[in-house]
């Protein structure tokens, strides 16, 4: 079980997870109120309660009188053990012939010597009659030599009950569980939010993380576009948009810093990132560390080798991709790399991509031509940065990370469990090429998200879907299958 430590604890993931979560606080309530609505209706069996009221006195052979107080007090005492005792109810039925079912109870008014005998049962007519048999018969049971010449007299005699003397559980008392439940609901809603292990926060890749962090990017919320004909470089999350946040494009450039300095020291120009799953951002990464580098005096080539749904020329909208530049129309055989690669002239970087999702790329990577292409261009360019499919959907990576210097892995804030994140990282730590480090993503914190609004950038507080980097949509699906896919 996770060890419980006041710094695993995200106030804001413990907060959205709450806010997600209200609806079944509501439905909780309600649950409460009508379960105990429908248990009192199930449960419910009236019961009727007849009383009268006794005083205990004292005589003598001369005349009648009430005695010291105190002694008529300890006299009463004694009567009520009487009127409630087995004996006394043995006594009852022996005379009606009928078995005892009501419950008799006595109770002595404080300071008095008055008793208040009191039979419930299910019907009033058997409450009253018992009542008077319990009265009829006390002195059969009760030891007058005890107490001498005691005697009791009659103050409010025997009543026929009129209603049941007990009621349904109230809406008040529905309220009262639905709300104790609906508070269960909430503690058990942040108590697995702090236990579900994933990555949180910064100290949780620190402490649980088989790797470096390379780095941290904030969520920033931009708008989507899913046709590619209402894509502009004003809505793209890329540090070349002039209208991101200072914070993304400065996390970018620290990260982007790192891995050149890693390349060069390694004399090394080939550079892989990948995710364990989809919608961690690492398309969103890749473009824009790839941009980025350029920025930074690089000549640069961005490989989309997500065959499956390439996302790098959404990123791209100047530049027409078609079967005749296809990175899997060349892995097939199909075509030669001559045009290939594509110029952004607003970046300045090169670009290699597909034009459409495929489902057979194992076959084409098998063919082994895109070693063959990354030994081609490596000459030309200082790095080469490829985006990869997520590992935990297809072994695609796998293969590729055999073929390159580095790899580095895009973890999205609290979205894959840590033991799995460790395993994908055991897998490139067996390839080929290095891996250099994690890059955690899209994470957002109580003191602000990163947003972009009509009026430039601000903060504000958001509980929405944490989706990495820029929130369009990727839909691997069941079976690794999306739309728009294609296979020759």
């Amino acid at each position: 079980m996770k060890e419980f430590k006041l710094s695993n604890i995200s106030s804001y993931i413990l907060a959205r997870d709450f806010v997600r979560n209200f609806f079944l606080y509501i439905l909780a309530f309600f649950i409460g109120v009508f379960g105990v609505n429908v248990y009192s209706e199930l449960v419910y069996v009236p019961e009727y309660t007849s009383k009268m009221t006794v005083s205990v006195s004292t005589t003598t052979m001369y005349a009648q009188f009430y005695d010291d107080l105190s002694n008529t007090i300890e006299i009463a005492e004694v009567l009520k053990n009487v009127f409630d005792s087995d004996v006394l109810k043995a006594r009852v039925e022996e005379q009606t012939g009928q078995t005892f079912t009501a419950k008799v109870s006595a109770s002595t008014t404080p300071k008095t010597n008055f008793i208040t005998i009191s039979v419930v049962d299910k019907s009033p007519q058997k409450a009253y009659e018992t009542l008077v048999a319990v009265y009829d018969n006390y002195d059969k049971v009760f030891n007058n030599s005890v107490f001498e010449n005691t005697r009791t007299n009659i103050i409010t005699p025997p009543s026929m009950p009129m209603r049941a003397s007990n009621t349904k559980l109230g809406l008040n008392f529905g309220i009262k569980i639905g709300l104790l439940l609906s508070v269960l609901v909430m503690c058990l809603v942040l108590f697995l939010s702090f236990m579900r292990d994933t990555v949180k926060k910064e100290e949780d890749v620190e402490a649980s993380i088989d790797a470096e962090l390379l780095g941290v990017v904030y969520y920033e919320k931009y708008r989507k576009n899913s046709l590619k004909a209402n894509v502009n470089k004003s809505n793209l999350l890329i540090v070349s948009n002039a209208t991101v946040s200072y914070n993304f494009v400065e996390s970018i450039k620290k990260i982007a810093i790192k891995v050149m300095y890693k390349l060069k020291g390694k004399h090394a120009k080939k550079v892989l990132i990948t995710s364990v799953d989809q919608h961690e951002g690492k398309s969103t990464l890749s473009v824009s560390l790839a941009v980025q580098m350029a920025k930074e005096g690089a000549k640069v080539l961005l490989i989309d080798a997500d065959l499956r749904k390439p996302a790098v020329p959404y990123f791209f909208p100047d530049i027409t991709f078609d079967e005749n530049t296809s990175l899997f129309e060349y892995l097939r055989g199909n075509i030669g790399s001559e045009n290939l690669i594509h110029h952004d002239v607003a970046d300045e970087i090169d670009v290699i991509s597909s034009n459409t999702g495929h489902m057979k790329t194992a076959e084409a990577l098998h063919k082994g031509r895109l070693k063959k292409l990354l030994n081609e261009v490596e000459d030309q360019y200082d790095i080469i940065v490829i985006d990869t499919a997520p590992m935990s959907l297809v072994a695609d990576t796998e293969q590729i990370a055999d073929m390159v210097d580095l790899s580095v892995l895009v973890l999205s804030q609290d979205r894959m469990p840590i033991p799995e994140i460790n395993e994908t990282i055991d897998v490139l730590n067996a390839s080929n090429s290095e891996f250099f480090g994690c890059i955690l993503n899209s994470v957002k914190t109580l003191s602000g998200v990163i947003t972009r609004g009509n009026h430039g950038v601000k903060l504000s507080e958001h509980f929405g879907n944490a989706m990495g980097g820029y929130g369009y949509g990727y839909g691997y699906g069941y079976g690794y299958g999306y739309g728009n896919s294609k296979d020759k």
